[in-house]
């Protein structure tokens, strides 16, 4: 397992992790990156929004929307079949 990097820039601590022939931007889970995990440890920023709030919040946005139409689909769906119980079937000759 590669070792994380840390690195100061403009007052901002950014940790960098080597990627191939390049290091990224990672998010590491634990404040102290020597100590052992602990809950006082855990970074929960990170391990829940992955860095940004802003990005939970649209992932949760997009779960909201996605959750909604299933739920308005099933509703028009059931509503669709207690409709057709109470309409006489028409035969045609």
């Amino acid at each position: 397992m590669e070792k994380i990097k840390r690195i100061v820039v403009d007052d901002i601590e950014v940790c960098l992790k080597k990627s191939g022939d390049s290091f990224r931007i990672v998010h590491p889970i634990k404040k102290d990156l020597d100590a052992p995990l602990s809950l006082k440890n855990i970074n929960w920023k990170n391990l829940i929004a992955g860095g940004s709030w802003k990005n939970l919040g649209m992932v949760a946005m997009i779960i909201t929307v996605i959750l909604g139409v299933l739920n308005e689909y099933s509703t028009n769906i059931r509503v669709l079949q207690e409709a057709a119980k109470l309409c006489p079937t028409i035969i045609l000759p």
